[in-house]
Formats: C-alpha cells, structure tokens, sequence
C-alpha cells in the first residue's frame, strides 16, 4: 500500500449521523458524513492511543480586529 493511500475502515455513527471512517497513513481518520462534512479527526499519538476531536458544523465567529477584506485577484503578466 502506498503511504499516501487512504482507506475506508468501516462505517459508524457520530452525533445521530451515519460516517464513513476513512485512514490515511495509519495515523490519521476522518469520519465524514454522507453529505460530505467532517463530523470526527482522529490523531494516532507516538505512543499508539488514539486522540478524537468532534466537529460539528456552524458559522465561524470573527475573529477580534480582523477586518473583511475582498481581494482583488492578481493580474496575470
């Protein structure tokens, strides 16, 4: 297997949803929803337990004394 592979490892449920669990490297998963959202990251540690982090969909708050800029694209030469 490549090291760059990507693996289905099984389907489950997270926050009433149905994911797909997917492994890259053997280090990392992403369960994804069948809309396509990430709803868990999962980080092998050096010492082989794994550590989750739950995400769950909604508006990114601003940030303090970040301005909205819109950006012009760059000109091509």
């Amino acid at each position: 297997m490549p090291a760059t592979a990507a693996v289905r490892v099984r389907d489950d449920r997270v926050a009433d949803r149905a994911v797909d669990v997917i492994e890259v490297r053997g280090r990392l998963r992403w369960w994804i929803d069948r809309s396509g959202l990430p709803r868990r990251l999962e980080l092998r540690t050096g010492r082989g337990v794994w550590v989750q982090l739950d995400l769950a969909p909604g508006r990114v708050p601003a940030l303090p004394g970040a301005e909205r800029q819109v950006r012009k694209p760059a000109k091509r030469r």
